[in-house]
């Protein structure tokens, strides 16, 4: 039996490498920007790392298994909650092994990784999956929420860049194994009404 590939179809693989210059990019602000302690800076990193972040989660994966229900793959709908809630249990598992031996800066366990990183950047991907053009979007708020987690003294610069690696890795692995391509490997349906293999819309 053929082991699903790891590497996305040439069609949206250019834009999952736009996505992932914009997480670098966040990734290196946060080694080299220093911190605002106060001021709008601050505050608005404050409600990136808060309700931005809810928002993002919370519609991200309605809107992954509302397509999935519209177009009566069953297999979409499970690979994406396989993903996510599989990414997250992993980054919450790592932080109870590590606890206080890695803490956050306030000096409270579990800083390593960032959950919201992880799941920020595994949410990115899988939703580039299904709506390739919306990679700067999709990248560009996880790489928003990653950033906060460094200003708002959520987590160390480390703890981000481990948590966005765990998070893009793990996606690529379990969406090759249980993600919508596989549904199609096996002659079902396409994932995304009116939207075809690729990801790009059927009639146009």
């Amino acid at each position: 039996m053929n082991r699903p590939p790891l590497v996305p179809p040439p069609s949206r693989l250019p834009w999952h490498l736009i996505g992932l210059a914009l997480i670098a990019a966040a990734l290196i602000a946060v080694f080299t920007l220093p911190v605002q302690e106060a001021g709008s800076v601050d505050t608005f990193a404050r409600l990136a790392s808060r309700q931005i972040n809810d928002v993002f989660q919370a519609g991200g994966m309605l809107a992954l298994l509302v397509a999935a229900f519209r177009a009566r793959s069953r297999a979409a709908a499970v690979g994406a909650v396989v993903v996510f809630l599989g990414v997250s249990a992993v980054a919450h598992l790592i932080k109870l092994a590590t606890g206080p031996m890695l803490p956050r800066p306030t000096g409270s366990p579990g800083g390593f990784p960032s959950a919201h990183a992880t799941a920020t950047c595994a949410l990115a991907f899988l939703l580039t999956e299904r709506w390739p053009k919306g990679a700067p979007l999709w990248y560009g708020i996880a790489a928003l929420i990653s950033w906060s987690r460094w200003e708002a003294h959520g987590h160390y610069p480390y703890q981000i860049v481990a948590g966005a690696v765990l998070g893009l890795t793990l996606a690529v692995v379990l969406h090759a194994h249980f993600g919508e391509d596989r549904d199609s490997e096996r002659g079902g349906v396409a994932v995304a009404a009116g939207v075809g293999a690729d990801g790009e819309d059927a009639a146009g």
